[in-house]
């Protein structure tokens, strides 16, 4: 675990980028959020990645204010079988990004 306030990796970069590729609502607004977030918290365990992120205060919200995108299958180069991403939205702001691998959860 790591805990220093950091800018979004390369492979958090782009799967955030997938997940909120949708052209309609909230998309931009969170797209908006995704592009001022920091990430203040990682957790890597064996076969995934948990990432806290915080947005700046005047970023756009969205409605309704609590949703998770999940359940999103990716195929990342050299990762076999894949992998599944989500994010969760508590308060209508990005506030995780989370990834398992295929393996991590049994498929």
């Amino acid at each position: 675990m790591r805990g220093a306030r950091s800018e979004p990796s390369a492979l958090e970069r782009q799967v955030m980028d997938l997940l909120l590729a949708g052209p309609a609502p909230p998309f931009p607004d969170l797209r908006a959020q995704w592009a001022s977030a920091t990430v203040t918290r990682r957790v890597e365990p064996t076969e995934g990645l948990f990432v806290d992120l915080e947005v700046i205060p005047d970023a756009p919200r969205v409605s309704p204010p609590r949703f998770d995108l999940s359940d999103v299958h990716m195929e990342f180069e050299g990762l076999e079988g894949g992998g599944f991403a989500g994010s969760k939205k508590p308060v209508g702001s990005v506030r995780a990004l989370i990834k398992f691998t295929s393996g991590a959860i049994g498929l």
